[in-house]
């Protein structure tokens, strides 16, 4: 069983390039070797470089190059950050634009090698002024505009129907019947309604940091460490708890409809499920399904769909 085990474990760094055709010999040939490589590769940060070095005569002939020739170190740098910067590139950490100059100039490159260890997108949010004000927009100035535009929120249906069409959410056949039901009055309505559900996107996180700022702020005789645990203690909660304050606000925004409309009926379902978080964004979609059928079916599915990423743990 133990040669099986150490015979493939070689032949499995053969195959991912990790070793040449005579390091391989030599594992195959030593069991100690073999598990004295195998425990190199557990070591974080160094181990993949004595791998590298022990594996692979071409490795230990770049490193003894790099340390005896100017020239050569300089353009192996250089090969290192085109390398890393094409893998930002297709992460979306970076645009193409900026991809160029970061990859021309070692100094922008180690400016964007901290920020690297963070998530793609607030990656990208930090180092690029254009995404952060597109971000921006879309999160602040957006959400009002359709509310108050019924020509920009038929568009916004129209995109939606477009991407369901490409993410074959949705078939030629519903995609049509949807189109022609574009003007009808309720579908403003619910549009309308969905352009509030977009707007209360952010309150909870808003809230939860500003709650968690007052508490640090009015808790000074506690140390640094407790007021940071009980922070992101404060920050966790307002992600876990069913109900939250942007779900608050979206269940009375519903609520004061039904009272301004006197039109229970037509509510029925979104002004119990708009109070619960995560859940409430499919409130009206769900509503929509005896009147529109067609438009309730993708609407739910394209939400649900957006819904998977910001729920924790397991969308």
């Amino acid at each position: 069983l133990w040669s099986t085990m150490l015979g493939s474990a070689v032949t499995g760094w053969k195959v991912k390039n990790l070793i040449d055709d005579r390091a391989e010999e030599k594992f195959r040939d030593s069991k100690f070797f073999t598990i004295l490589f195998f425990l190199l590769g557990v070591i974080p940060l160094i181990g993949g470089f004595f791998r590298r070095i022990w594996g692979r005569a071409d490795w230990r002939r770049h490193y003894v190059e790099m340390l005896t020739n100017r020239d050569y170190f300089r353009r192996a740098i250089q090969g290192r950050i085109a390398e890393k910067v094409i893998g930002w590139y297709r992460s979306s950490r970076v645009s193409g634009e900026r991809a160029l100059k970061v990859s021309k100039q070692p100094w922008r490159f180690f400016c964007h090698l901290p920020l690297s260890i963070l998530p793609a997108g607030l990656h990208r949010l930090v180092s690029d002024r254009q995404r952060a004000k597109e971000w921006f927009y879309y999160l602040a100035i957006r959400p009002v505009r359709l509310y108050f535009d019924s020509d920009m929120r038929e568009q916004w249906l129209l995109d939606m129907v477009a991407e369901g069409k490409r993410n074959r959410l949705l078939t030629d056949e519903d995609a049509d019947i949807i189109l022609s039901q574009v003007k009808d009055t309720y579908i403003q309505k619910y549009l309308k309604s969905l352009a509030v559900h977009v707007c209360t996107l952010p309150v909870t996180q808003v809230v939860s940091v500003i709650v968690a700022v007052v508490f640090w702020v009015m808790n000074p005789e506690m140390s640094k460490e407790a007021r940071s645990i009980a922070m992101a203690g404060i920050l966790v909660a307002f992600q876990l708890t069913p109900i939250s304050p942007g779900s608050l606000v979206r269940g009375l925004y519903v609520l004061y409809l039904v009272i301004k409309e006197w039109n229970f009926k037509d509510y029925n379902i979104a002004v119990f499920l708009g109070f619960f978080k995560y859940i409430g964004y499919l409130a009206f979609p769900i509503q929509m399904t005896h009147r529109y059928p067609e438009l309730a079916r993708f609407m739910a599915g394209h939400w649900a769909t957006e819904a998977v990423h910001v729920v924790p743990v397991f969308g």
